[in-house]
């Protein structure tokens, strides 16, 4: 999602040869870190049933060649491609950001998450109001608001959308990739496996066609039910505005009484000599 979603935010921004760039120099970075971290430690076969014990079980584990610090390696590979991803971006970003947008600005479009942040602006201006969010957001207050406020994100979680949740994702498939792969299900044998692979290969394509093209998953009601819900709020809230100032100001229209055919008789008192004995001498 944060490295598809409404990109054409940043392309406009800082241009699609200079975004193309860090995207793809960020994912080359980080399969070519896990495909060295993963390959420097070898697998080794291990007895792993007690002494004694039949039979006997074995299992793969990955401590030859570089063993457990096979993963400094890979990490340094990719912090490096990172890097020359970054550069690569600002050295090819458009003559429209060469002359009007600054270094840091620059940097934010390139390595930041404003298009993520769209979405975080639609939650937090139904959660606080737009015009309200609109003035808080990037303010040290504000965001500190949007912290402890139940209705609204802060500014960390474009970073776990567009840096955490992949990367940590990615490694995790591809390190269960790699097990199964030499730890086999119940040591069955690799044609029984085979379903479960397909499902699983299935589910890696599925996952990444979203990630590239997420508008595949748009429904009708994230085209323009949020539009009328929205506007059916500002209508409700108008509406409410209005009466709210009828009833301050005193010009709300008062009802009308309810015309009657039965005339009123005047009451008897004593000044207009009425039948009752108590009111003569």
């Amino acid at each position: 999602c944060g490295w598809f979603y409404s990109y054409d935010i940043i392309n406009s921004k800082i241009g699609l040869v200079s975004a193309t760039l860090y995207r793809g120099g960020y994912f080359f970075g980080l399969i070519l870190a896990c495909i060295l971290s993963f390959s420097l430690a070898s697998p080794v076969e291990v007895l792993i049933s007690p002494p004694g014990e039949t039979p006997l079980e074995y299992e793969y584990q990955f401590t030859g060649t570089m063993g457990e610090d096979s993963w400094i390696v890979g990490f340094s590979v990719g912090i490096f491609i990172w890097l020359v991803s970054i550069v690569m971006a600002y050295l090819y970003r458009s003559e429209h950001a060469k002359r009007n947008l600054s270094f840091g600005k620059t940097m934010w479009y390139i390595v930041g998450w404003e298009n993520v942040d769209v979405l975080r602006d639609f939650i937090n201006g139904n959660g606080v109001g737009d015009e309200e969010w609109k003035s808080m957001k990037y303010t040290t207050a504000g965001e500190c608001f949007a912290l402890v406020r139940s209705a609204t994100i802060g500014f960390w979680w474009g970073f776990f959308i567009k840096y955490w949740i992949p990367t940590v994702l990615t490694i995790a498939l591809m390190g269960t990739m790699r097990n199964d792969r030499w730890n086999g299900y119940n040591d069955y044998p690799t044609g029984h496996l085979v379903v479960g692979l397909l499902v699983f290969l299935a589910m890696v394509f599925v996952v990444v066609i979203v990630a590239i093209f997420p508008q595949l998953m748009t429904q009708k009601a994230d085209e323009t039910g949020g539009r009328i819900a929205k506007q059916e709020g500002q209508d409700s809230d108008a509406v409410n505005d209005e009466e709210r100032v009828e009833l301050v100001s005193g010009d709300k229209a008062q009802p009308k009484p309810v015309a009657t055919n039965v005339e009123e008789e005047p009451m008897e008192t004593a000044e207009n000599g009425g039948d009752n004995p108590d009111f003569h001498d």
